[in-house]
């Protein structure tokens, strides 16, 4: 089960997003997939080798991702995907300043 970032979560000029799931009993490491689209054809990051239950994503651009991981035990097998979270990373408010 993916924690952290919620579903839908929006982070306003952060770049670095961290994100964490459950410890899988058995589980060695994790497979960690992120993406800019939902059926995951445009894929930004694939990792099999995640040996702890948090990550980091440095310098993202402005636009919706989509995570999903899965555990995979000290013989290879890999278990089923978790359930799909999305979040957007969108700029700061602009400042409205008014000529004196």
């Amino acid at each position: 089960i993916i924690l952290t970032p919620e579903e839908i979560a929006e982070y306003r000029d952060v770049y670095d997003i961290r994100v964490t799931w459950s410890s899988v009993p058995r589980g060695s490491t994790y497979h960690v997939v992120l993406a800019r689209d939902r059926t995951f054809h445009y894929i930004i990051y694939d990792n099999p080798n995640v040996a702890n239950t948090t990550l980091t994503f440095w310098n993202l651009d402005y636009g919706t991702y989509f995570l999903k991981v899965s555990a995979i035990s000290k013989n290879g097998a890999e278990g089923p995907f978790s359930d799909i979270v999305s979040f957007i990373v969108v700029p700061p408010v602009p400042i409205i300043t008014t000529a004196e």
